[in-house]
Formats: structure tokens, C-alpha cells, sequence
């Protein structure tokens, strides 16, 4: 079975999704979530599973998925 590259398995995809490492498990295997059905977006790191709450603006999700404890 091929595999296909996520595009958040890429080096450069931090810079092209602006999404930070995961605060977890520090895995760079993170996306962008739409969820069907309800028109929300949310993130997710597709290593340990962890989510966001979903929002209505994706990049609200994004904001809330690069925030840091340190960062306030």
C-alpha cells in the first residue's frame, strides 16, 4: 500500500500552516480539522490524537492550538 506525505509531515509545514509542534507529544504531525456537518474547524496532532474545541473560524482554532502557557 503507498503511503501518501501529510502535508503536515513535511519539514516546511509549520511555516505554510503556521501551526506549532504538538504542546504534548511535541509531534510536528499536525493539521487543520474541518468537522462535516457542523462547519466548525478544529486542530489536531495526528500522533497522540489531542483536538481543540471546535470553532466557527479556522483561524481562531489555529490561534487557540499556537497559544502557550509561557506566551501569556
Amino acid at each position: 500500500m503507498k503511503r501518501r506525505l501529510l502535508f503536515s509531515e513535511r519539514p516546511d509545514a509549520i511555516r505554510k500552516t503556521g501551526l506549532k509542534p504538538c504542546p504534548f507529544c511535541g509531534s510536528n504531525r499536525v493539521c487543520r480539522h474541518y468537522i462535516m456537518g457542523q462547519n466548525r474547524f478544529a486542530v489536531r496532532c495526528l500522533e497522540c490524537g489531542i483536538t481543540t474545541r471546535s470553532f466557527l473560524d479556522v483561524n481562531d482554532a489555529v490561534k487557540i492550538w499556537n497559544r502557550r502557557a509561557k506566551d501569556q
